[in-house]
């Protein structure tokens, strides 16, 4: 951020990162502080570009949030700040065309304009190109941010005309003293959310949540339930997971927080013979610890593997019940086959 240090605006920036840790807070911020009439200069008291509202070591974009240009960015109603997301599936080539026109003209009131688009990976091929045109000769007094999880998202060619920017995940116990000072949210019930969240605000946020929470504590007694299942229980135990599967495919947003709380279970039943300390799910410690000594941690190992896959397969529009249900069979077999207790 030198650049804006000395006034040297980049024409395009390109912020990556994991969702939820402020990349778009910090375009917004970056809008308001380039065209903010209450202050005499630019300051930046930090390299880091972290979110502004939840990060302690966030950079201080100094704005005076009254002027007229503050508070219409801050409400999204200033004409030059633009806003581009997927309108649908993807950002298309008619929403580039239509930009790069608005680009061809003056700002109507901005010292500075910027466009801001929000899952840029999601351009469409063609997309890119009419935007590598923009991008190629870009528009004066003018900065596209361009916000994607992964730089190789892009086209290589988009990427190498932008000022790259990576937000790193915040640390966990940066992200559980958030949930509690700002969310008033127990510090046992943070400490998961943050641990589960994978370094995300907006994560830890809904997983600190009560709804959340009811369906991890009922996800994650019904996988006690088919650890604990013997190998004489067979039938019952297949049963119960057939049913499981159908439940939670019934409902795909509780299916996603689930698969979650799911791989956190496995992780933890792995990791307790080595490091019983580092686990997430402190307040099962006790459940962990008695199946965690009564079957080997080898197949809950393969557990969290293979629900990593099938994770992954079910994003990918596989059918989630057949899925879920081929999954759970065979974990109850291996359960059972490693010598689970009643």
């Amino acid at each position: 951020m030198k650049r804006i240090r000395s006034r040297k605006i980049p024409h395009a920036l390109l912020f990556t990162g994991i969702d939820g840790i402020g990349r778009y807070q910090t375009a917004v911020r970056f809008a308001t502080t380039v065209n903010c009439t209450g202050r005499t200069a630019i300051r930046i008291d930090s390299s880091d570009p972290g979110t502004l509202n939840e990060r302690d070591d966030a950079p201080h974009f100094p704005v005076c949030g009254t002027c007229p240009s503050c508070k219409k960015i801050i409400t999204g109603n200033h004409p030059d700040i633009l806003h581009i997301k997927p309108a649908g599936s993807a950002i298309k080539i008619d929403q580039i065309r239509s930009l790069r026109n608005t680009l061809s003209l003056k700002p109507y009131e901005a010292r500075h304009r910027v466009a801001i688009l929000e899952r840029a990976q999601e351009m469409t091929i063609p997309a890119f190109n009419a935007l590598l045109k923009i991008l190629e000769e870009p528009p004066e007094r003018t900065t596209i941010i361009l916000i994607a999880n992964k730089s190789s998202d892009l086209l290589p060619t988009i990427v190498s005309r932008c000022q790259q920017i990576r937000f790193a995940p915040a640390p966990d116990d940066q992200i559980a003293r958030s949930l509690a000072d700002r969310q008033g949210v127990g510090m046992k019930r943070a400490h998961i959310a943050a641990a589960m969240a994978g370094g995300s605000f907006d994560v830890a946020k809904k997983m600190a949540s009560n709804q959340w929470q009811r369906q991890r504590d009922w996800m994650l007694n019904e996988m006690t339930l088919i650890g604990q299942g013997k190998p004489k229980n067979g039938k019952v135990s297949i049963r119960r997971t057939m049913a499981l599967a159908e439940t939670l495919t019934n409902d795909r947003q509780m299916l996603d927080n689930v698969l979650v709380a799911i791989k956190s279970w496995l992780r933890d039943l792995s990791l307790w013979p080595f490091m019983p300390e580092d686990i997430i799910n402190l307040d099962m410690a006790t459940q962990i610890g008695k199946l965690a000594s009564a079957i080997d941690a080898d197949t809950f190992f393969t557990g969290f593997t293979a629900m990593d896959t099938i994770e992954k397969q079910i994003r990918a529009n596989a059918n989630p019940r057949l899925a879920l249900e081929t999954y759970f069979i065979k974990l109850t077999h291996n359960l059972s086959a490693s010598g689970g207790s009643g």
